[in-house]
């Protein structure tokens, strides 16, 4: 689901070599991967990519793909988003629907909601 003026799909985009980059933008290489979870949950993410031998950093690392808490990702962007268990984000406190929504649109080009329990009441089909 994107809300984008015009029903565009998203797509992925290029800058020029020799443009420089926005001050206060996190480089990303091409095919660059964020894992976005509630902050209580990061932990235990982080070990389970470290035993799988996906290697993985944090926000602001070069990484191909990043472990991102909820409350880092804001003014973040990467070409493909895997947001784990959007309930959980929305209850984790009272701005939860807000973060989750920030969560959602880190993406640049594809999104993976990733989810076990029950979506939260606006992410279900009606």
């Amino acid at each position: 689901m994107a809300a984008r003026r015009g029903g565009r799909r998203p797509a992925a985009c290029s800058r020029p070599r020799n443009r420089p980059r926005s001050p206060g933008r996190p480089r990303r290489g091409p095919g660059s991967v964020a894992v976005i979870a509630a902050d209580p949950r990061v932990g235990s993410l982080a070990g389970a990519l470290q035993a799988a031998g996906l290697p993985h950093g944090a926000p602001g690392s070069d990484a191909r793909l990043t472990l991102v808490p909820v409350t880092l990702s804001k003014g973040l962007e990467f070409d493909h988003v895997i947001v784990v268990e959007p309930a959980r984000i929305a209850a984790a406190e009272a701005r939860g629907l807000h973060r989750l929504y920030v969560a959602l649109t880190r993406a640049v080009s594809r999104l993976t909601v990733l989810h076990a329990g029950p979506l939260p009441a606006p992410l279900r089909a009606r």
